[in-house]
Order: C-alpha cells, then structure tokens, then sequence
C-alpha cells in the first residue's frame, strides 16, 4: 500500500493535540506524501493526454460519419430521381412501338423474298465460264485478235510474194538428185586422198629421200638375191637346226606370256610363305580343315588372302595390318570373326568391299591410320560388333554408309580425327551402344547430325561430342 494511506492517523494524531516530540517524521511524511502527489498528478496529466487524443479521435469519427450520411443522403436523392424516371415511363406506348417494329420486320422479310426470286445465286451460275477461268485459257481480246488477224493477213502476202521469188530462183538451182553420181567431200576423204598442199609436200619429201637411195646401175656388180641363194645351197647345212626344228620350244616371249614368275619373285614368294607359316604357327591357331580357320589370322600381302580364299569363318582375331593392299578382295566368303578385327596402318587400301559378307566381329573391330580409305562400304551386312568398334585417323574418309546394318555395339563407339568425314547417316539402324559413345574431332562433320543420333540411340555410359563443326 502507497504511504498516503498513513495521513489521517497523522491528522488525527494532531488534532488530538498528540503532537510528536521530534518533527523530523513528520517532515518526512510530507517530503513522502509530495512525491506521492506528484506521481499522481503526472498520471493525471497522462490520464488528460491520453483522454484528449481520444477526443481527437472521435472528433474524426464523427467527420467520416457525417461524410457517410451526406452520400448516403446524395444515393438516397439519385434514387427518388430513377423512381420519377420509371414513374414518367409510358409502358404500354412501348410495348405498342415494339408490336410496330414486329410488324414492319415481317413486311420486310415478304419484301426480301420477293426480290430474292429474281435473283442469281452461285447454284445459278453453275456451268458459267468465270473471268479467271477465261483468263487462264490464254483467250486473247477481241483487240488483240483483230490486230493479230491484220498481222495475219499482211503476213500471208509476203508468203504469197516471197514464194513466187523463190520458184524464179529455184529454177536456177540444182536438186540433190541433180548430185546423184558425184563424189561427196565425205566420200572422197574416207577414200584416203591427199590434199594438193600434202601431195606437193610429201613429193618433195620422196624426192629428198630419192636422192639417199641407190639405183639399178650403182648395184651392178653386187651380188643378186638368186646368186646368194645359190651360194646358200652350195653349203653343206647338215647338223643345223632350222626354225621349223624349234616349232615345238617355248619361245621367250611366250613364256612371259603364261604369268611364269622369275626366279627371285619365286625365291621372295617362297620367303613370304614361310614367314607367314611362322606367323601362323605363332598365334596358337593356324588354317583349319575346310571353311574355318581356328585361331587368329594375320593379313600382309594377296599371298596371305589368298591362302584363305573361300573361308568363311575365323575363330579367332584376323589382323590387316601394314601392308601394301588396295583391296582385300579374295575374303567375300567370310562371314565371321570370332575374336576382335583390326584394319590398320594401310596406306595404298582404298576399299574393303571384299568383307560384302562379313556379319559377326565377335570383340572388339578398330579401322585406323589408313590414309586412303574413302568408304567402308564393304561392311554393309554387318549386324552386330562384340565390343569397341573405333574408326581413327583415316585422313579420306568421307562417310560411313557401309554400316547401314550395324544394329548394336557391344562396348564403346568410338568415331574421331577422321578429317574428311562429313556424315553419320551409315548409324541410322543403330539402335544400341553398350558403354559410351564418342564422335569428337571431325572436323567437317556436322554437330547438329551427331545430337541426331544421339536422341535417337540407346546410350548405356557417357557421351563426347567436343571439337566437331558447330557452324552449320
């Protein structure tokens, strides 16, 4: 409880003549009970503001009320005005305008039909020519005809006038049949003839050529041809072979002609043979029995073809690899490689048509570093690569249409730095790439075909397709 509540026991105590002995308490208690008046008059101020604001307030409200009865007061007058309007209204002359209005609609409805009947309509046109239809015909205008017709005539005329010139000259001219028994300028030169310039030439010629020769007098007393034949068979030619004596010998130019090699091819085929015999040896497989080579197969030369001409299927891996081959042609019954194929470092191959049948590659088939290859179009029934299938550095290559029937790679696809490649379309029966695909580096080759192909393939790890032509 504040300490004011202790003044009245002080009145009372003074009233009472109770007086304290010391006045310092009850200087206190007043000391005590200004500061209580003073914290109750700063309430009281604050008390006054606060009411004074909330006099402010409603003073406002009061404003806003007064502002809403004059609109609503304004609405109120607006509305009194709209109910004269209606009140001022004639109903019944309206709905007698718009009876009027039905009537006059219904009389003109009658009055369209009547002008309707005389009227064409486009089903009455029907078989009509149209002024573009005449116009597309090419029909000229009755002006143009009319000078054309003029043109015409005149035209006719000179006919007339220039024929009746032309049978006056006719007549002084000769007809074909006139001809008939003379030489033709065709005929006379397919005869052979010289022309006067070349006769008068090669005569001075014979003559000049004349002067080196000898004549019938300056051979007098030279031997005759009678006088050596008779010499000749007053020699005693027993033991001498004649050439009726070697008709059954082999002439030198005849035996070039059989394709006979020289003893040094013979000697360096011989070599090539046995070196491939070792090659062979040394993969673990060498030729099988028939149509199969069991094991792996290296590919140097057209001797090494040929020894397996008419194979169809090599177990292992077959290698062509550094040599001088510009085809392989002797392979077209091979079918399939069981192992991983490898064409590389060929610098003279310009196709591999001999692999037309080729369908398997069981791993991996890598064409690289062949500088002349321009086409893989001996790979066309090839279906199915194992594994990787990489085709590097082939500096001619233009495109890969021989791979039209590749379907799936089993590895990666790997196709970059062949510098001439200019198209993809050979991969439009891919379906399938195993692990990831790689076409980067092409430089003519198109960034827009290889996205093709990649929105339309299965893709089974990542993609590169950097250092392509990105500007077409």
């Amino acid at each position: 409880m504040r300490p004011v509540l202790l003044l009245p026991s002080l009145l009372t105590a003074c009233t009472l003549g109770e007086y304290p002995d010391d006045l310092t308490e009850v200087y206190n208690r007043l000391d005590y009970l200004e500061a209580e008046m003073g914290i109750l008059e700063a309430e009281n101020a604050a008390q006054a503001e606060t009411i004074a604001e909330q006099g402010v307030t409603i003073a406002a409200q009061d404003e806003a009320i007064a502002a809403q009865s004059e609109t609503i007061a304004a609405q109120d007058e607006a509305i009194t005005a709209l109910e004269e309007e209606l009140e001022a209204v004639d109903l019944t002359a309206l709905s007698e305008d718009v009876a009027q209005n039905s009537d006059d609609i219904a009389a003109n409805a009658a009055g369209i039909s009547a002008i309707s009947a005389d009227y064409l309509t486009s089903a009455s046109l029907t078989g009509y020519a149209t002024e573009s239809w005449v116009a597309g015909q090419g029909y000229g205008a009755a002006a143009d005809i009319a000078t054309n017709t003029a043109a015409i005539t005149g035209n006719t005329n000179n006919i007339t006038a220039n024929a009746s010139g032309i049978s006056a000259i006719v007549a002084d001219y000769i007809t074909s049949s006139d001809l008939s028994g003379y030489a033709t300028e065709s005929w006379v030169t397919g005869l052979g003839y010289g022309a006067a310039a070349d006769i008068a030439t090669n005569t001075a010629d014979i003559s000049a050529i004349f002067a080196d020769y000898v004549t019938s007098t300056e051979i007098i007393g030279l031997a005759t041809e009678t006088y050596v034949d008779d010499a000749v068979a007053a020699v005693d030619l027993s033991g001498y072979l004649t050439s009726s004596d070697l008709s059954e010998y082999a002439t030198e130019s005849w035996v070039e002609g059989q394709g006979y090699g020289l003893a040094a091819d013979i000697a360096t085929n011989a070599a090539d043979i046995a070196t491939n015999a070792d090659n062979i040896g040394s993969t673990g497989g060498g030729l099988g029995v028939g149509l199969i080579v069991y094991g792996n197969y290296k590919i140097y030369n057209n001797v090494d073809i040929a020894l397996i001409d008419g194979v169809e299927e090599i177990t292992g891996n077959l290698v062509i690899q550094d040599s001088d081959l510009t085809n392989v042609d002797g392979l077209e019954s091979l079918t399939t490689v069981g192992g991983y194929m490898n064409i590389y470092n060929n610098d003279s191959l310009a196709d591999i048509d001999g692999l037309a049948n080729l369908t398997t590659v069981g791993d991996y088939m890598h064409i690289q570093y062949n500088d002349s290859l321009a086409d893989i179009d001996g790979l066309a029934s090839l279906t199915t690569v194992g594994n990787d299938l990489r085709i590097y550095s082939n500096d001619s290559l233009a495109d890969i249409d021989g791979l039209a029937s590749l379907t799936t790679v089993g590895g990666s696809l790997s196709i970059y730095s062949n510098d001439w490649l200019t198209d993809i379309d050979g991969l439009s029966s891919l379906t399938t790439v195993v692990n990831n695909l790689n076409i980067a580096d092409n430089s003519f080759l198109c960034q827009s075909y290889v996205d093709a192909l990649i929105a339309s393939v299965s893709i089974g790890g990542s993609t590169n397709t950097t250092g392509n032509n990105t500007r077409c």
